[in-house]
């Protein structure tokens, strides 16, 4: 029977990130591109509110005008689908390294058809299991005005029950179609049937195994922000200064530029590292089922 081990996908993450430390720090500066392309472009929009902020009342009235609203909302809308963009680049290039580990350059990015048809897949998914989540919340909805007159003592007991059977689908849902964004990049094509497929069996212990991803991430995440801090703290901020409208434009110094410098530098490598900790294990699990599925027909034939 095919299977793959759990400790090794999870481990994989780490791996990637002491294998591939320039390509993780370039992914986190990635996913942060489109927020920093949106304050750009909305930053003339702004007036001196950005400035000063004892003007932000009088400048802020300004942004109600019709036109600087919507090249607003444009430009919002804009950083929103580089953001999708940047998220399957990202993706696809963790996938590309851990199925073809001696990929070279360009930290595994691309844009081509194995990128167009991981988009296409992770919106079906996410349309899917919203639809999903939606159905649900309005079958409680009905179960819920139906219990009404029930015995407010089974109630709880009904909606804990319904609550654990709701998440364990949502879970087996998530398991079941999260190797199909994997499949796709493999094959360069919508490969619902092949990533559905290769999960069959597999549900609990990919379900299991995306929460303690999720978990690694914030255990990850959560030091590096610590360090961010730390390096912000150590610079010698004035934080009543700071807070002072009429002068913290003038408190900015060398050692406070020094100071955010490497808080960004950390936030960037833990955003780089939390997603590849997220990523790598899904691109891990299929790696060793496909060649778990493949030794299993040679075996057969």
């Amino acid at each position: 029977m095919k299977t793959f081990s759990m400790g090794e996908a999870l481990g994989s993450g780490f791996e990637m990130i002491f294998r591939r430390p320039l390509a993780v720090l370039l992914w986190g500066v990635l996913i942060y591109l489109p927020g920093l392309v949106s304050i750009a472009a909305i930053w003339p929009l702004m007036g001196d509110g950005w400035v000063d902020p004892s003007a932000a009342v009088a400048d802020f009235s300004d942004v109600g005008d019709i036109d600087a609203m919507l090249r607003m909302h444009g430009w919002s809308a804009l950083s929103n689908g580089l953001s999708l963009v940047i998220q399957a680049l990202i993706g696809v290039a963790v996938i590309r390294l851990v199925l073809w580990p001696r990929t070279r350059g360009r930290a595994g990015l691309g844009l081509g058809k194995a990128e167009f048809c991981y988009i296409v897949v992770q919106i079906v998914i996410c349309v899917v299991l919203a639809i999903l989540v939606v159905l649900a919340l309005l079958l409680g909805v009905l179960i819920g005005l139906a219990l009404r007159g029930a015995d407010p003592e089974v109630q709880p007991l009904v909606w804990i029950a319904l609550g654990a059977v709701g998440t364990g689908l949502f879970l087996w849902a998530w398991a079941r179609t999260g190797l199909i964004s994997v499949a796709s990049v493999d094959h360069k094509t919508l490969a619902f049937d092949e990533g559905w497929r290769l999960a069959c069996g597999q549900s609990v212990k990919l379900a299991v195994m995306g929460v303690l991803s999720v978990i690694l991430c914030v255990i990850v995440f959560l030091p590096v922000v610590a360090l961010a801090a730390l390096s912000v703290g150590l610079a010698g901020i004035d934080w009543a200064a700071f807070a002072d409208a009429e002068i913290w434009t003038m408190t900015w110094e060398p050692r406070l530029m020094i100071g955010f410098a490497l808080a960004l530098l950390f936030i960037f490598a833990g955003t780089g590292a939390a997603t590849t900790v997220a990523y790598v294990p899904w691109a891990s699990a299929y790696r060793q089922l496909k060649r778990a599925a493949e030794d299993i027909d040679a075996k057969s034939s």
